[in-house]
């Protein structure tokens, strides 16, 4: 089984390996969906946390127990 090369783009022009060669790039697109989908979950729970906090200082400003930063 011999197969040509095409000089250009190094693609196999056997139909089955265009087939191989694509179904390897679709796991690797969907390996990198992924792993983007966790930062984004990552990213949307630091928000949140970092909101509870910001929620937390104010009630505490609010209740005289902590004193807001001066902004000279």
């Amino acid at each position: 089984m011999k197969i040509n090369i095409v000089q250009k783009c190094s693609y196999p022009l056997k139909p089955e390996a265009y087939d191989e060669i694509k179904l390897q790039e679709d796991k690797r697109m969907k390996i990198l969906e992924e792993n983007q989908k966790l930062k984004d979950d990552q990213i949307n729970q630091l928000i949140a946390k970092q909101e509870k906090f910001e929620q937390m200082i104010q009630s505490l400003i609010d209740m005289g127990q902590l004193k807001p930063l001066s902004h000279n």
